[in-house]
């Protein structure tokens, strides 16, 4: 595999030599529990405006022997760690030259225990050049097929045909949008399910909910300013207060808990909620609430009915959208989980159902949608 053109990893080729979605800048082997092997990967991807661009992530494989036809991929998309490049997952794991031994920890649930192969996306401009499009369904959902494509060409790694996703809160909207996107953005994925817990949705309403706690405020400042980084015609002035604004720094140099601190207060100080309902704001945010495009893959939906910020109400509305527009969905409650708890919660459902769609079974007669 190539190997990175410096001491920095994260020093993108600038021009970045032209190459396909998915294809392979260079990887670098990292430390990993035991049973695992694990690299840090660099591999072209596409912008919203449709750019060449590097997105860096994990890829974790079982070192067990490989079956004849491969190993499962789980394309894991990760929650809110915000918009700061040190925010990136991939940031936090050390080269194998660097540690005295392979033995080390890794920022993501052990899917690999498993037996799948996992490919984490850090999400454009987290770890990379430029602000971090938080919350742009298209810009997500690129980083994690993608990153699909480019654990496909790693030496080595016998990755079978079948492919999941799987995402929390932001995750759960980049699954989503994973799905609507996958058939016209890669064919080539056979895509079996798209697994959202707690999945950011319904994003007009979403904000409007976020005037109702001052602790949260600085989630808004992240949509705001995430949009932005992926639509110039998306001005932060138009929805940002100048008090906002001149904090601004925090988004590029912070991760959300620092985001969060230096927005918490009244949201009149921070955020101009009347213009959410003008566009482009206003397009912006229903164009990135999933929903709006079918998905040809099996959707299994978990929700926390004691989440206070993916409000269990708001996922209900996506989940109806989807029945709408035809999706096959299974749409699991779970009493008394919040929004960090509902992973626990659905992890024997969940691995029950993608065991059920890599085996090629339907899925249940009792799902989500109605009839």
């Amino acid at each position: 595999m190539p190997s990175p053109a410096s001491s920095d990893f994260y020093a993108v080729p600038d021009p970045l030599d032209p190459g396909d979605p998915g294809e392979l800048i260079w990887a670098e082997r990292v430390a990993a529990p035991a049973g695992a092997l694990a690299w840090r990967v660099l591999y072209h991807s596409r912008s919203v405006q449709d750019a060449d661009i590097a997105v860096s992530g994990l890829v974790v494989a079982p070192e067990i022997e490989t079956p004849p036809r491969g190993l499962p991929l789980l394309a894991y998309a990760h929650g809110t760690t915000g918009l700061g490049d040190a925010c990136a997952l991939s940031r936090q794991v050390e080269p194998l030259g660097e540690v005295g031994g392979r033995s080390g920890a890794l920022p993501l649930p052990p899917l690999w225990e498993l037996g799948f192969v996992v490919a984490a996306t850090d999400y454009e401009g987290l770890g990379t050049p430029g602000r971090h499009p938080y919350l742009v369904g298209e810009s997500e959902a690129r980083g994690v097929l993608d990153i699909v494509r480019a654990a496909r060409t790693m030496e080595g790694l016998h990755v079978g045909p079948q492919t999941v996703v799987l995402g929390v809160s932001q995750g759960g909207h980049a699954a989503l949008f994973t799905g609507e996107l996958a058939p016209a953005y890669a064919p080539d994925i056979d895509l079996a399910g798209v697994v959202a817990l707690a999945p950011a949705a319904e994003l007009a309403q979403a904000a409007q909910l976020l005037t109702g706690d001052e602790t949260v405020t600085g989630f808004a400042v992240a949509i705001g300013a995430g949009f932005a980084a992926a639509h110039p015609d998306a001005d932060v002035e138009q929805v940002l207060t100048p008090q906002a604004r001149a904090s601004l720094e925090v988004v590029d140099t912070g991760c959300i808990d620092d985001v969060l601190a230096a927005y918490a207060g009244p949201v009149s100080d921070v955020v101009r909620i009347e213009a959410l309902g003008e566009p482009p704001w206003s397009d912006l945010l229903e164009a990135n609430s999933p929903g709006r495009v079918p998905t040809d893959a099996p959707i299994f939906i978990g929700q926390g009915d004691a989440d206070a910020l993916v409000v269990p109400a708001l996922t209900d509305l996506l989940v109806a959208r989807l029945c709408a527009l035809g999706d096959d969905v299974t749409y699991r409650r779970y009493v008394g989980a919040s929004h960090d708890s509902v992973v626990d919660a659905a992890r024997e459902d969940v691995f029950a159902w993608i065991e059920d769609r890599l085996a090629g079974r339907p899925t249940s007669t009792t799902t989500g949608c109605p009839g």
